[in-house]
């Protein structure tokens, strides 16, 4: 319905949108793929929709969205973890000009608290994340976040093997748009060109 008739569906689902999404949330912390990432799906194609439209309940529902994430980054719960995380990269992904500063070094805090957990399936997400955090605030990421970063994926990939190290590669090959970068220019390009700047 978002994807096939948004404004139908933006009008009525922003009236009584609280309660379906909680549902939507709590779906994406099943431990049943299908299910996950089924639910995973349906939360990019509404932050989707309600991004393209004009609507001042928008960044309420942004807001509303990101507490849940938040709450749950403290919850010690591997598929907790793994659905605030995919959360969050959909958030960033559609909203983040909605967003201030200060909650991007906040998220970037809880992301990587959050990769310490041994699941696998939160590792993977947390990579899979990097490089939109890297494009978010490049500068504050380079500055901050960037070594830990690297060494992350980098941890990620040595330990991993077959489809699970391919992941990690990936990563590192994602275009990522820098303002003060060439368009091309990758996180494995990133790190290149400031090793050689530090010499």
């Amino acid at each position: 319905f978002c994807q096939y008739a948004p404004v139908s569906t933006f009008n009525s689902i922003t009236s009584v949108v609280i309660e379906p999404l909680k549902d939507m949330l709590n779906a994406i912390k099943d431990s049943r793929p299908h299910i996950r990432d089924a639910a995973n799906d349906l939360l990019k194609a509404f932050l989707k929709l309600i991004t393209n439209r004009e609507d001042t309940t928008r960044k309420e529902l942004y807001l509303f969205i990101y507490s849940k994430a938040k709450g749950d980054f403290h919850s010690g719960d591997p598929n907790a973890l793994n659905a605030s995380i995919l959360i969050i990269e959909g958030l960033r992904t559609y909203s983040q000009s909605d967003f201030p500063q200060e909650q991007y070094a906040e998220t970037c805090e809880n992301v990587f608290k959050a990769g310490e957990n041994k699941n696998l399936q939160v590792k993977k997400s947390l990579v899979a994340l990097i490089p939109r955090l890297a494009s978010n605030s490049t500068l504050t990421f380079v500055s901050k976040y960037l070594k830990h970063s690297m060494g992350f994926i980098i941890d990620f990939i040595t330990k991993r093997a077959g489809k699970e190290k391919g992941v990690g590669f990936l990563t590192l090959g994602q275009p990522v748009s820098y303002t003060h970068l060439r368009a091309h220019e990758t996180l494995r390009y990133l790190v290149c060109r400031l090793l050689l700047e530090k010499k």
